[in-house]
């Protein structure tokens, strides 16, 4: 079986996330950062490692292949609480984010009620007259009804989800054109690291074969000749 190889994944982690990042820095970012600088220096201390710990020829191969995973244990464990830590920040980051770039929710019953008749006049159009109108109002910028539009229940304006998703990210890029390109950027950084972290453990784990029978049947021959010897 062909061993599993992503190498060039964990050890190009650190800058693939960076080159995703761009150049905006802030504290979300530094953790992704962190976390895949983090895959990267365990990726290359268990390549430096195992294979040494794997070579030892004072002790059976069973026991060799033992401490192996045992040493990888002890870097993947920290290295992958690291990236759970990046990972949810950066989520909560993502969502504030998304949060601040929406269309306001309306803020008293006024609103409310603006916001009910809205979406009953959005039901009642027909597909091309509810696009017209969502567009209308993307160009005015008119919040009111794109808040409405956008922030119910799809069955209660006639739009699907998809479109609410779409109105969305064009008042956002329209209105909040820095507060979007962060968002982009970290929902980008965060998929990077989330697709790399899982190969640490899979590509360690492979680094370490069970000794075959003729293998241990090899060592236990020469752990007995080492023993008759000394006695």
């Amino acid at each position: 079986m062909e061993k599993f190889r992503p190498w060039l994944s964990l050890s190009g982690a650190a800058n693939l996330v960076k080159r995703t990042l761009g150049e905006d820095q802030n504290s979300a970012s530094e953790e992704l950062i962190r976390a895949a600088t983090a895959i990267t220096a365990t990726a290359e201390k268990i390549e430096k490692t195992v294979p040494q710990i794997l070579g030892n020829k004072m002790t059976s191969p069973l026991a060799n292949a033992t401490a192996a995973r045992a040493a990888i244990a002890r870097l993947v464990e920290p290295t992958m609480k690291r990236v759970e830590v990046a990972t949810n920040y950066t989520n909560t980051a993502i969502k504030s984010l998304r949060e601040q770039t929406s269309p306001s929710a309306p803020s008293d019953a006024m609103g409310a009620v603006q916001h009910s008749e809205v979406r009953a006049a959005l039901l009642n159009m027909s597909r091309v007259e509810r696009h017209k109108a969502v567009e209308t109002a993307l160009a005015s910028g008119d919040e009111t009804f794109l808040s409405a539009a956008t922030s119910g229940n799809p069955m209660l304006t006639g739009m699907s989800a998809e479109e609410q998703t779409a109105a969305r990210q064009k008042w956002r890029v329209a209105r909040h054109p820095e507060l979007a390109r962060r968002l982009a950027s970290l929902s980008n950084g965060l998929m990077q690291l989330e697709r790399i972290a899982p190969m640490l453990p899979k590509w360690s784990a492979s680094l370490v074969e069970e000794p075959d029978a003729a293998t241990l049947a090899a060592a236990e021959a020469t752990a007995a000749k080492a023993q008759g010897v000394s006695s």
